[in-house]
């Protein structure tokens, strides 16, 4: 499917086929819409099977799928939202401001 095809409010998911001797050509499966919550999302990204992009992937795991419906989402007092996950030892932080643009982002490990 070329990228003009693609249904803007749809989440599709990257993988590569091989097209023989051309190369590599990118195919788009389709894995839910946007209009799907986040914890939708994640439960469709726990169908993928190993090998979804066609070069040995593997599938992700229940524990990397528990891990990510731990992301938290609180108000910034300047309009924006922060986005954050602490686990595993680590913390990480992104602020997007009241215009939509990404205007930080942290990482530690304790």
């Amino acid at each position: 499917m070329a990228n003009r095809d693609l249904d803007s409010n749809a989440i599709y998911l990257s993988s590569f086929a091989s097209a023989g001797a051309a190369g590599d050509k990118e195919d788009y499966q389709p894995i839910g819409d946007a209009d799907m919550s986040f914890t939708d999302q994640l439960d469709n990204l726990g169908k993928i099977k190993d090998g979804w992009d066609g070069r040995g992937s593997a599938a992700p795991t229940r524990e990397a799928l528990a891990t990510a419906k731990n992301i938290g989402v609180c108000p910034l007092g300047t309009g924006g939202v922060q986005l954050e996950l602490h686990a595993g030892g680590a913390d990480v932080e992104i602020e997007i401001d009241a215009n939509g643009k990404v205007i930080t982002v942290m990482w530690s490990r304790s």
